[in-house]
């Protein structure tokens, strides 16, 4: 499974994993019964420890986007893609509110901080 890991990133490699695993089943990469790699194969791949994938596969099974199946390993669940918007929209909507504190804690005003985020916006369109 192709994934790009950024360790300069400030974004755990944990989450990461995450957002690329919620990413590709969302876009129809990944399909119901689909077969992830095991823990240690993903781990040794992406050159991260075993720990890390093992948190970033748990987070997804509590989000009750995969699942441990006996003599198939970890298999993607059978969900919704409105699930999965929704889940990844209320991630975004978490780093949106820490942003913003963390924006606010620097001085800026919201009025800055949306202007700010309109040109990033603009920048990425281009």
């Amino acid at each position: 499974m192709e994934m790009i890991i950024n360790v300069q990133s400030k974004e755990p490699i944990y989450e990461q994993i995450v957002l690329q695993i919620k990413s590709k089943i969302k876009n129809g990469e990944l399909t119901a019964g689909d077969s992830l790699p095991a823990i240690r194969t993903l781990a040794k791949d992406l050159k991260v420890s075993v720990i890390t994938v093992k948190k970033a596969y748990e987070i997804l099974q509590t989000d009750g986007l995969i699942m441990s199946v006996v003599g198939r390993g970890t298999v993607i669940a059978d969900v919704k893609r409105e699930m999965i918007t929704k889940n990844i929209e209320q991630d975004v909507e978490i780093k949106i509110k820490e942003l913003m504190s963390y924006s606010q804690k620097q001085g800026m005003s919201k009025r800055e901080l949306i202007n700010l985020f309109k040109k990033v916006v603009g920048d990425i369109d281009e």
